[in-house]
């Protein structure tokens, strides 16, 4: 939006010349956080396995299931279900961390469920990596401490 050839600050100042250009506060918390974010590397690695998590259920319609209705398939349907982890609006990173957060019982009894009743060893495999990762006390904390800074902006 502040290109200087044909952004709407080049827009604005070419109808208003003397008009001031403020940056946007929001925009700049999302930078400040985005460069807080890839400055640590259990942080980056962190995202990644909240967006392998997310990805491990979506990417099949039973495990999906098993999630969404847990161990008995029956009528109940949580409502809060896994996000998506996007690299640029933090918002929706807030969404994926508050839903794996509320979810982290469940997702840890579902992956057990797969790792029990699984026959493919990929699937197995997988699933060892991802109980690892969420079992980790790092983990835990880190999933504790930048849910509620994210909810904050």
């Amino acid at each position: 939006m502040s290109g200087s050839i044909t952004g709407v600050q080049k827009r604005i100042c070419d109808i208003v010349p003397n008009a001031t250009f403020v940056h946007c506060c929001s925009h700049n918390i999302n930078l400040v956080l985005c460069d807080a974010a890839k400055s640590s590397r259990k942080i980056q690695s962190f995202f990644d396995s909240v967006q392998d998590i997310y990805n491990f259920f979506s990417s099949s319609s039973p495990r999906w299931a098993q999630l969404a209705f847990g161990e008995e398939y029956g009528m109940k349907i949580n409502k809060i279900t896994l996000k998506k982890v996007c690299p640029t609006r933090w918002e929706a990173r807030h969404n994926a961390l508050f839903s794996l957060k509320h979810r982290f019982v469940d997702v840890l009894k579902a992956l057990s469920n797969i790792k029990l009743s699984s026959s493919k060893k990929d699937e197995i495999n997988m699933v060892t990596t991802l109980k690892k990762k969420m079992e980790n006390a790092e983990f835990v904390i880190i999933l504790c401490i930048w849910e509620p800074i994210l909810k904050s902006l």
